[in-house]
């Protein structure tokens, strides 16, 4: 608290502090400037002894006195009251005064732990509760809980895809007995648990109706029957597509969908063994892999767009390049790239020589189809090619290197400086494009046939 007051006069007067009538010296200063007589009281921490009249007292013994007083109180909070089943530490309830709260054993706090008295007379935050608290429950495997275990608070289990709770899935924390109870009010004691559902036998599945499906532990599996083909949750007749040449339908190349072609584990080039996608039209914008792609050998390749319905061949191998052997054959004759494994290091693993024709060179990339430099030729398409630390492909088509836009078009291209399929950098993929980071079309797709 600080209280100043000053007088004039001439001679200037002089000062006497008092309080409640008696003279007062500690906390007191006296200071005259050539116009007036300053004087100040203050007192740093008040007390609540501190509280009375002070006054402040002007005498001039020639032309009289004067003085100026004032009532000083300190603000009272009153009882902030306790919590039941707690109890409070501190008994004074003045301006800057805190009490502090403690619940009996076997309670917890919800809400403040303390409270202070402000100076306008009114308690900070809202008196606190003490609750109590339902044993301890646990998460049941295979699944999780949600909730706490104070008086009046709900805990919810809920189970992983493929599992159930049969019963008592959300329990309440009875704040009077501290057992936690269901919604009908038993007295739930064990911790519930999440059992396997079967999904076959109660017809909670999607497989297909010509697809056997078999419940497996929190989950379950369709697998297409014997004459039928996909993934058992679409089942078709197994029928490969076949153009009016001999040509059969293999692969689609999209990037209007997922990016399948660019997965992290190269699924589709190396494992997938159930046909994806329309199999059986060659005009759809959409990823395909059909059962050929690893089943059906030839000697070449060619590639059409998925809007030209004569199939006329963008690019076709020459020379019986594949010699017989299925695509996945000859693509993961060279290695196992997955994930951030590189799959070249400037350099392409293998090549066929090719012929150009249709649209090729207004097809998505086939941007370098008449470039020749140092990593590839233009009549040539490259297998799992890479350039400096730039980009990749997986097929290259035409040249490549520092005089052909490095290495990132044709068909699974990327940007990834050292060429793989987990973009650590994230600068572009595609599943083909003349360039990985900005030129990938989807208004169109690629198809890949085998003879």
């Amino acid at each position: 608290m600080q209280y100043i007051c000053s007088a004039t006069g001439s001679p200037l007067p002089t000062i006497e502090w008092s309080k409640d009538g008696q003279p007062l010296s500690v906390n007191t200063t006296v200071h005259q400037t050539i116009k007036e007589t300053i004087g100040e009281l203050v007192i740093d921490s008040f007390m609540p002894q501190d509280q009375g009249r002070y006054k402040c007292f002007f005498r001039n013994y020639e032309n009289g006195t004067a003085e100026t007083t004032i009532q000083v109180s300190l603000m009272s909070c009153g009882d902030p009251g306790k919590p039941l089943n707690g109890y409070r530490t501190g008994n004074e309830f003045w301006a800057g005064n805190m009490v502090v709260y403690t619940c009996d054993p076997g309670y917890n706090l919800v809400g403040p732990s303390n409270r202070l008295c402000l100076e306008n007379g009114a308690w900070s935050d809202t008196i606190p509760s003490c609750l109590l608290i339902c044993p301890e429950m646990v998460s049941p495997t295979n699944g999780h809980m949600i909730g706490d275990f104070l008086g009046n608070s709900t805990l919810t289990f809920k189970c992983n895809t493929g599992y159930w709770i049969p019963e008592n899935h959300q329990l309440l924390c009875d704040p009077n007995t501290g057992n936690w109870t269901n919604w009908n009010g038993t007295i739930i004691i064990e911790n519930p648990q999440c059992k396997n559902v079967d999904e076959c036998s109660t017809g909670a599945n999607s497989c297909s109706v010509n697809a056997q499906c078999t419940d497996t532990i929190g989950s379950y599996t369709c697998r297409c029957k014997l004459g039928f083909e996909g993934d058992g949750r679409t089942c078709s007749s197994q029928i490969s597509y076949k153009d009016s040449q001999g040509w059969t339908l293999i692969a689609r190349f999209s990037n209007k969908d997922a990016k399948n072609w660019m997965r992290d584990d190269a699924y589709w080039w190396y494992s997938l063994t159930t046909p994806q996608g329309d199999v059986n039209n060659p005009g759809v914008n959409q990823d395909m892999i059909s059962t050929a792609f690893w089943l059906l050998s030839g000697n070449n390749i060619k590639i059409t767009r998925s809007d030209d319905p004569q199939h006329t061949a963008l690019l076709q191998t020459t020379s019986n390049c594949f010699s017989k052997q299925t695509f996945r054959s000859m693509i993961s004759s060279y290695g196992t790239f997955t994930h951030k494994t590189a799959w070249a290091s400037d350099q392409c693993l293998g090549s066929c020589h090719v012929s150009y024709g249709g649209q090729y060179q207004s097809t998505n990339g086939f941007s370098q189809s008449q470039c020749s430099s140092n990593l590839q030729n233009s009549n040539y398409i490259g297998f799992w090619c890479d350039w400096k630390n730039g980009d990749g492909s997986v097929m290259m088509i035409g040249g490549g290197g520092s005089g052909c836009s490095r290495a990132d078009h044709g068909i699974a291209v990327t940007e990834e400086e050292e060429a793989a399929f987990m973009e650590g950098s994230n600068q572009g993929e595609c599943d083909f494009g003349n360039y990985a980071d900005s030129d990938c079309t989807s208004s169109y797709s690629l198809n890949l046939w085998i003879k």
